[in-house]
């Protein structure tokens, strides 16, 4: 029987397939694998050569090439060894940059030609707000110190405009500031960021050719007098093309990738244990509530 068995071809197939695992685990523990060649190709040659160039301003020396052979060599083993010994496992830097790659390889380069008239047109018309002019104003201002006149504040301010209404000469008026007294057809974004969102509020609103006020800023109290005031203004396509371009292909990759991560996560079972963290959310600032109970959440989930 013992004979028979010896002899017999399923027997010889597992004794074989045996020997072979145990041939492979001893030389996995001795740290030797089989290693794929490493080939440093023409591309690769052009791509050292090139980068060499860009950093330096001119091609390498025979020297310096073997330079960067020998450096992208050792960079190949040890980063193939770093994989093998799963250094890259847990690594928030290593998983953040592959993440990045694969974003990058799953949407294709932007297309040579650009997009169709009507179709950036259209992309225009839908995103108007995105690309309209802001609103300029051109305007006067007296400031009223609250150190200098204190509880007088307010009723001084009221004299004051009076006079103004009457046709006094503000350069008589008002308390030193090292701020503009006067501002040329400027944005209004330009004007929040001098005085302050409140008085740039206010400015929107203040009437055009008239002193009116006081109106309240970053400083104290102003009175302000509005010479000119342009609204929003919706520039044409052509002013804007290249801006357009840019901004209609990044929403098409964006639209892309979205829709290729959306087909690779549905491939996976995800679960999300909340444990303890409930605990550890700051809700004060944020108007979603952490889940009420602390239980694995599924998503997704492959087709079964």
């Amino acid at each position: 029987m013992l004979k028979a068995l010896l002899t017999a071809p399923l027997f010889q197939f597992l004794l074989i397939g045996a020997v072979i695992t145990l041939i492979w685990s001893t030389l996995q523990d001795e740290g030797i694998t089989a290693r794929e060649p490493i080939v440093i190709g023409e591309a690769r040659m052009a791509e050292l050569v090139a980068g060499f160039g860009q950093l330096r301003q001119r091609p390498p020396t025979p020297q310096e090439l073997t330079d960067l052979i020998e450096a992208a060599i050792r960079e190949e083993v040890l980063y193939r060894e770093a994989l093998k010994r799963g250094l890259a496992q847990g690594d928030a830097i290593v998983r953040q940059r592959l993440a990045q790659k694969m974003e990058f390889a799953l949407v294709p380069p932007a297309p040579a030609d650009p997009p169709e008239e009507a179709v950036l047109q259209r992309y225009l018309n839908t995103h108007n707000e995105r690309y309209q002019r802001p609103p300029e104003v051109a305007l006067r201002q007296l400031y009223l110190s609250r150190d200098e006149r204190g509880a007088a504040l307010e009723e001084d301010a009221v004299a004051i405009l009076a006079a103004l209404e009457a046709g006094a000469d503000p350069a008589a008026l008002g308390d030193p500031i090292l701020l503009p007294r006067r501002l040329t057809r400027t944005s209004v974004a330009n004007v929040r960021r001098v005085f302050g969102p409140e008085f740039a509020q206010a400015v929107l609103l203040a009437p055009v050719g008239e002193w009116s006020g006081p109106v309240q800023s970053a400083y104290g109290l102003h009175l302000v007098r509005i010479d000119e005031k342009t609204p929003p203004a919706d520039p044409a396509l052509d002013d804007i093309r290249d801006a357009v371009i840019r901004d209609y292909q990044a929403d098409q990759r964006r639209a892309v990738l979205e829709g290729a991560y959306a087909d690779l996560e549905s491939g996976y079972d995800i679960t999300i244990d909340y444990g303890d963290t409930n605990s550890a959310v700051d809700t004060t600032s944020d108007d979603q509530a952490p889940p009420e109970e602390s239980r694995p959440a599924e998503r997704g989930g492959a087709a079964e």
